[in-house]
């Protein structure tokens, strides 16, 4: 089995621009964001003033913590992965050299090398539900079938 890909943290590594935190703009649902965590925490809510809070919230620090306060949509926990998946397909679909850098990983398993019980997860964290490695593969697969399927 392959090395897995680990990365934490959006200023230094190969692997950082994997990190929701790193700046990469893209467009979805007619805006463009600064990063994925702008737009993934954009999606947290239905409430107009939050939503217009987030569009202006460029840093990822500050979207992070502007999410802590948004009042959820009901259905949020159930939903939230299907959000990560839209947004990464974005970032990494818009951005040639992120759709490279993680087309390269191959077939290697991606995690986020942290403690978060929802998005870390690894060998590192075997607890966390590993939900943005997850995301990551799953773009990763789709993005190769879209290049696969534009080859043939």
């Amino acid at each position: 089995m392959s090395d897995p890909v680990l990365f934490y943290g959006h200023r230094e590594g190969v692997y950082a621009a994997f990190s929701n935190f790193f700046p990469a703009e893209f467009e979805l649902d007619g805006w463009k964001w600064a990063c994925s965590e702008q737009a993934f925490m954009y999606h947290k809510s239905d409430d107009p003033d939050y939503q217009h809070k987030m569009k202006r919230t460029k840093d990822p620090f500050a979207a992070k913590k502007l999410g802590r306060q948004a009042n959820l949509k009901p259905n949020w926990d159930s939903i939230k992965y299907g959000v990560m998946v839209r947004v990464l397909e974005a970032k990494f679909g818009q951005n040639p050299h992120l759709k490279e850098l993680l087309l390269l990983t191959g077939d290697r398993p991606i995690h986020e090398n942290c403690n978060d019980p929802w998005w870390g997860g690894g060998p590192n964290f075997p607890r966390g539900r590993d939900l943005l490695g997850r995301a990551l593969m799953e773009v990763r697969a789709k993005l190769r079938e879209a290049d696969d399927a534009g080859n043939s």
